[in-house]
Formats: structure tokens, C-alpha cells, sequence
């Protein structure tokens, strides 16, 4: 019987299919590598503390700053008792996942078992600012979902003393000038004019979210304030907030779907005479682009319903972003956001009601210290689409903004803020142009 030798393939198609063949062999083997600290791992899982420490402890030179490796290793040196090593850990791990108030939590409970009560308070206000910024606390890359929290909250609490140069945010004039009566000067009632006072403030507000089901979850938050005048009682104010929701996380995407009002008043006891309310929607998505910076886009749909005059009432729309970096190495972090607004008025005979906008906000905040400073600056601009009925012109208003203050931590969660701020507005219609500076100095407990 005459034998056949099989020869090699020799093919250019042949040699690619196994070059490919090889490949896909040597990655399929390369993904299924088990991580260095796998054996840490499984001993954590299985409760073995201990050994896990000891294993882990042995990877930390070479392995340090890896943020799953250190996310490990902190959670297996708060099994162990060693907090002081879970803190350099999480200090490495929120250098570069600076967004996620999850990491902040649990240094701020690892500082605190080492004694560390600056560094715990410090880490506990980076969590709620976190928390309070966002409705539901952003994925990150290293946490499974039976790592992140079930649940989670913040509160706070404030009193503050100032000084406001313009409580009514009234012109300086003591008359102007209406077209449509026959280009009389009218004299302005005296609240119509320009008031300066002091004030004292008292506010407080707590929120949070709740995991329903997989990636769902359940979001609020409430806060308000009042505002009290030495002079001018019938300036007296007060200030609602709410806002409810569902939120849709996976990887790095959070939506957010659900509802929001505000209340505000102004004179009567603690200046919560009703003024206006503003009941709506709002839907919103959240990514994050990296651990420091993240990206918001959202739709609000708003009825502002005025209390005094009915037929003043406009269906508000506003789109906006956001977008939030945060710098790793000294804390800083910056904020830009911009934003369209359109009012419609409820009744057809008030078009001059009906206008468009639009405003820039620049914010930088350096937090995370024990002194920390913030500021910001923003514009805005807004066009009425019918002329006025009284000064028989269209109405364009310009406003810019500007703010800065310290935050001093004086430790058990208390701040100290100082604060100033300045408004300069300006419109064609002389009436509606004012300056404004107000300073305030705020104690603040957070929770």
C-alpha cells in the first residue's frame, strides 16, 4: 500500500486562518489570567481576614494605586483592624476616582477608626457634596452591585448673619418715564425703590436614594429656607424646594426621570405669604466620563403660577448641561454649565409675557480641605417676544453674577462660610436695571 505523506499548508488564506486561529487562542488564555491579587480575593470572600491581609499586604508595592487593588485592600484592612492601612488605600483609590461619594464614605469611616477626625469630616463633606449634587450615586468601574450601597443620604442644617444692599432688587429711581401715559414721569410706591438691610437666614435640607430592583433606583430630596429682615419685614422670604424621581444606572450612564417644585414666598410670619410656585418635570442624563469628569444634560418643564396676579402665569421650558471636572492632585474642581429657557404665557393677551434666554455659569471649588475656597461667575440673557404695554418697547434684560466665599471646617461636621456677592442688571426698560451686593457668613452642620 502506497502511503501519503500530509504536507504543510503552504496558502497565504490557510496561514492567515491559523495565525488568526493562534491569536484568538493566546487572548481567550490572556483574558482568563486571573488577577495577582486573586488569591487575597477569595480569601476575603471565604472570611478569612487574616490571610487576606497578609497576602494582599505582600502585593501593596507593586500593586499600589490600581484602584481595584487598593478598593481590596482597604476593605480587607478594615476586616483585619488596620484602618490606618485601609486609609492610604482609599486616599489612592480617590486620587483617581475622585467622582464616587461611595470612596469618600469609606475613607471618612476608616479615618475615623484611626483616629483620624479631620480627615474623617474632610471625607465626609467631599461624600455629601457628592450626594447632594447628583440623585443617585454614579457606577464606578471597580464596585459591583452588591458592593454599592443599598441606600444613602445627606442633611445639613444652616444659620446665617449678613448684610443686603438691595433686598427688593429695585431700581434707584424714585420715578420713570411711561410712554403709554403720555411720557409722564410716575413716581414709584416707596417698596418699588431701592431698600438695603440686614438679614438672618435659617435653612435645612436632607435627601438621598434607595435601590429598588438591579440597576433602579428611588431618589428626593427636600430643603428650604427663610429669611428674616431687621427693617423691612414685608421683605421677609421664604424658600421651598422638591424634587422625586427614578433613576436608571449602567456603567458610566444614570437617567433620571421625575418630578420637581418650588414655593416661594415673600412677607406675612416668616415671610411665607405665598408668591410663586413652580410645579413641573424634569428628565435628565448623567455620564461619567472618567473618575473626574462627568456630564449632565437635561429637559425641566415648569408651570409658574403667580399668586398675586393670575393672569401672569407662563409655562417654562429649560434645557441645559453641565459639565464637572475634577482635578486629582489639589482638589480643585470646575463647573461649567449653559442653558436655553423659554417662557409662554397662559393667557394669549399677555404675550409680552412670552420671552427667550439664555446664561453661562463659570464655578471653581477647591474642597476636600480644611480651608476651601469657591466662586463663580454667570450671565444671562433674556428677550421679550411683544413690546411692552407701558414703556411700548421690547424688553431685553441682562444680569451678570458673581460670588465667592472660604469654607473653614471647624470640625463634628460644622463650617463656617463666609460669602459675598454682587449683581449688576441691566434692561432697555430703566425700571428693571439694579446693582445688588449682599455678604452673609453661614454656619452649617452637615449629616
Amino acid at each position: 500500500m502506497k502511503r501519503m505523506r500530509i504536507q504543510p499548508p503552504t496558502g497565504t488564506g490557510t496561514g492567515t486562518a491559523c495565525m488568526a486561529l493562534a491569536l484568538t487562542l493566546a487572548a481567550t488564555a490572556h483574558a482568563r489570567t486571573p488577577e495577582p491579587w486573586a488569591e487575597g480575593e477569595g480569601l476575603l470572600t471565604a472570611g478569612d481576614a487574616p490571610a487576606a491581609c497578609r497576602v494582599l499586604t505582600a502585593l501593596e508595592p507593586q500593586m499600589a494605586g490600581d484602584p481595584a487593588f487598593d478598593h481590596l485592600l482597604a476593605r480587607a484592612a478594615m476586616a483585619c483592624g488596620d484602618p490606618q492601612r485601609a486609609v492610604y488605600a482609599l486616599r489612592r483609590l480617590v486620587v483617581v476616582q475622585p467622582r464616587d461619594a461611595s470612596y469618600w464614605q469609606q475613607l471618612a469611616a476608616a479615618a475615623t477608626a484611626a483616629g483620624d477626625q479631620r480627615g474623617a469630616q474632610e471625607a465626609r463633606q467631599r461624600a455629601h457634596a457628592l450626594q447632594a449634587e447628583a440623585p443617585v450615586p454614579q457606577a464606578s468601574a471597580h464596585a459591583t452591585d452588591a458592593e454599592g450601597p443599598a441606600r444613602s443620604g445627606w442633611a445639613y442644617v444652616e444659620a446665617a448673619l449678613g448684610h443686603d444692599s438691595n433686598v427688593n432688587s429695585a431700581t434707584r429711581l424714585t420715578g420713570v418715564v411711561v410712554p403709554a401715559y403720555g411720557y409722564d414721569v410716575l413716581p414709584l410706591a416707596p417698596d418699588g425703590v431701592r431698600r438695603g438691610d440686614a438679614f438672618a437666614m435659617l435653612g435645612a435640607g436632607a435627601g438621598g436614594h434607595r435601590r429598588l430592583q438591579g440597576p433602579w433606583f428611588a431618589y428626593g430630596s427636600l430643603q428650604g429656607s427663610t429669611s428674616l429682615h431687621a427693617s423691612h419685614h414685608n421683605f421677609d422670604s421664604s424658600w421651598l424646594a422638591a424634587q422625586g424621581g427614578l433613576a436608571w444606572q449602567t456603567g458610566n450612564h444614570t437617567v433620571s426621570a421625575g418630578l420637581h417644585g418650588e414655593r416661594h414666598g415673600m412677607g406675612g410670619p416668616l415671610g411665607t405669604q405665598a408668591l410663586r410656585s413652580t410645579p413641573g418635570l424634569m428628565l435628565q442624563w448623567r455620564l461619567a466620563l472618567s473618575g473626574d469628569k462627568a456630564l449632565t444634560l437635561s429637559v425641566k418643564q415648569a408651570w409658574v403660577r403667580e399668586s398675586t396676579v393670575e393672569r401672569h402665569d407662563v409655562r417654562r421650558t429649560i434645557v441645559g448641561g453641565t459639565f464637572v471636572h475634577e482635578a486629582p492632585f489639589n482638589g480643585v474642581k470646575w463647573l461649567t454649565s449653559a442653558w436655553w429657557l423659554r417662557d409662554l404665557p397662559s393667557e394669549s393677551t399677555m404675550t409680552h409675557l412670552a420671552r427667550e434666554g439664555a446664561g453661562i455659569r463659570l464655578g471653581l471649588e477647591q474642597v476636600g480641605q480644611s480651608v476651601g475656597w469657591y466662586g463663580w461667575v454667570q450671565h444671562q440673557r433674556h428677550r421679550h417676544q411683544a413690546r411692552d404695554p407701558l414703556f411700548l418697547e421690547r424688553r431685553r434684560d441682562q444680569a451678570t453674577d458673581l460670588t465667592i466665599g472660604l469654607k473653614l471646617a471647624l470640625g463634628s461636621d460644622w463650617s463656617l462660610r463666609p460669602q459675598i456677592s454682587w449683581t449688576n442688571a441691566r434692561s432697555n426698560i430703566a425700571l428693571y436695571s439694579y446693582r445688588r451686593a449682599r455678604f452673609q457668613i453661614t454656619a452649617r452642620r452637615e449629616f
